[in-house]
């Protein structure tokens, strides 16, 4: 898969920001859109509420890590933490605080529809900016997690090289180990 690639201050900095908001976006927010078209079907304002704000601030805190190129880590690799405003220009801060308004006011069925376009918008214009040429693997298909790992994996050796936080909980990429009930 090709990536546009854009002027940034460092190699390191442009990896951080692009790996990181790539899995983000594969492994948090497209489950997150998902969730989203079952609110919309069930016509549950409430749970479009949780899951709308949730998305929001995931692609908020993508956006500012491409802009910004900070990355804010933990003690666990794979929590990795953004500040989900640095780096936003006002343009999108109005944009994501219309949207949190928006789901904040919603009260019935009757403004679902509206509100979910605009955090789905919101969530691939986000995708949009990660540079990629095709749309992200998902890793809720029929076909299965299998192209997205393989991209977060690809993504690993690079990462690694430059020793910036893993992209996936180290138990999705360490060999399963049998039990010694499961080995007799």
């Amino acid at each position: 898969m090709a990536h546009r690639v854009e002027p940034f201050s460092d190699v390191a900095t442009y990896v951080a920001s692009r790996t990181h908001g790539t899995s983000r976006m594969i492994i948090l927010s497209h489950g997150s859109l998902e969730d989203l078209e079952g609110a919309v079907d069930a016509k549950d304002p409430l749970l479009l509420r949780t899951i709308g704000w949730d998305l929001a601030l995931q692609c908020a805190a993508i956006r500012s890590s491409l802009r910004s190129g900070k990355l804010f880590t933990t003690t666990s690799p794979f929590e990795v933490g953004f500040d989900p405003f640095e780096g936003l220009d006002k343009e999108e801060i109005a944009e994501l605080q219309s949207i949190m308004d928006g789901l904040g006011e919603l009260e019935d069925a009757e403004g679902i529809p509206g509100i979910a376009a605009r955090v789905t918008a919101f969530a691939q214009g986000t995708e949009d900016l990660l540079g990629w040429d095709e749309p992200l693997p998902v890793v809720r298909n029929p076909d299965g997690m299998f192209p997205a790992l393989k991209m977060m994996r690809e993504f690993e050796q690079i990462v690694s090289r430059y020793d910036l936080p893993q992209l996936l909980p180290e138990s999705w990429t360490q060999p399963a180990h049998l039990s010694d009930r499961d080995q007799e």
